[in-house]
């Protein structure tokens, strides 16, 4: 995989912009074969920049905060919490037109007894852009078990539908977008660690730039 960029305390619509110019380079950087037939990324990434909107990402964390709620006031792997949440981000991509899948990956034997074998992530990605040029963009999904991670990390997860929501699933640009929501980061992150581990070499290598996007909502940085 490529260039790996953790974005943490910065606040959610410094994140957006973050992750915005994160595009634009690796749309200049990149290398193609002929020229694209769509106009460049450069105007769409300053059109996203003026479109997205903090007051939408907080819906979506507010969205996260009931399903808690109903849940036992957490939505930690491998419980029907984390199960709903899975759900609810599924239902937000698709509405925006993508394809939204959800890989399982294998839970370690340690923590079987939160959900079973194996768990799911959430993978979306864009049809657009070059599939061999990759530009992935994750955050994880589940909480911890005494709390509904609003912060940690549904601020990630907020900020992350926003984006994709605005962004669509055939934008205009050189690379292809992909979107990740992982299981598993609080137990040892088992749904990352999954899903690299289930991609081929060759797979792996299409990944030019990883964000990894966590407690963007607070100025504590992650640990």
């Amino acid at each position: 995989m490529g260039l790996a960029l953790r974005l943490t305390g910065s606040g959610i619509r410094l994140t957006f912009v973050g992750i915005l110019v994160a595009l634009a380079t690796m749309a200049c950087s990149s290398v193609a074969a002929a020229p694209p037939p769509t106009a460049p990324d450069g105007p769409l990434v300053q059109q996203l920049a003026s479109e997205v909107r903090d007051a939408r990402a907080l819906k979506h964390l507010q969205a996260l905060q009931k399903i808690a709620d109903q849940h036992g006031g957490n939505r930690a792997a491998g419980t029907r919490g984390y199960d709903a949440s899975v759900e609810y981000v599924v239902g937000v991509l698709r509405d925006a037109g993508f394809k939204a899948s959800t890989p399982t990956y294998e839970v370690s034997r340690w923590h079987r007894d939160e959900g079973g074998g194996r768990q799911r992530n959430v993978i979306a990605q864009t049809t657009t852009g070059d599939p061999a040029s990759a530009v992935m963009i994750g955050a994880h999904l589940d909480s911890v078990e005494d709390g509904p991670g609003i912060v940690d990390n549904g601020s990630g997860v907020a900020t992350l539908l926003e984006i994709a929501t605005q962004l669509g699933a055939k934008p205009s640009v050189q690379n292809q977008v992909r979107f990740a929501f992982f299981g598993g980061e609080e137990n040892g992150a088992e749904g990352s660690t999954g899903y690299v581990d289930a991609l081929s070499t060759a797979d792996r290598k299409k990944i030019k730039l990883y964000v990894n996007v966590d407690m963007v909502a607070s100025r504590m940085a992650a640990t």
